[in-house]
């Protein structure tokens, strides 16, 4: 396991030793609830990049380290 705590995981992606995911923060998707965290693979460590999403998913993240995500709005 590298990580743990998420809920509705809607997309990972992988750059280098760090894995971002992105995800709903509750159970009952209050809406903007959404939120990018950024771990690292080695130490499972969690950092959180951006909240009060709404709906974030699909993430990508190009060779220099830039994320892109699409679906999400931000409040």
């Amino acid at each position: 396991m590298v990580a743990s705590g998420f809920w509705r995981c809607r997309g990972i992606a992988l750059h280098e030793q760090t894995l971002y995911v992105a995800n709903e923060a509750n159970a009952w998707d209050q809406g903007s609830s959404g939120a990018i965290h950024a771990v690292d693979v080695a130490t499972g460590a969690t950092r959180l990049l951006l909240s009060g999403l709404d709906y974030p998913q699909f993430p990508a993240v190009d060779s220099a380290g830039v994320l892109f995500f699409s679906l999400a709005l931000h409040n």
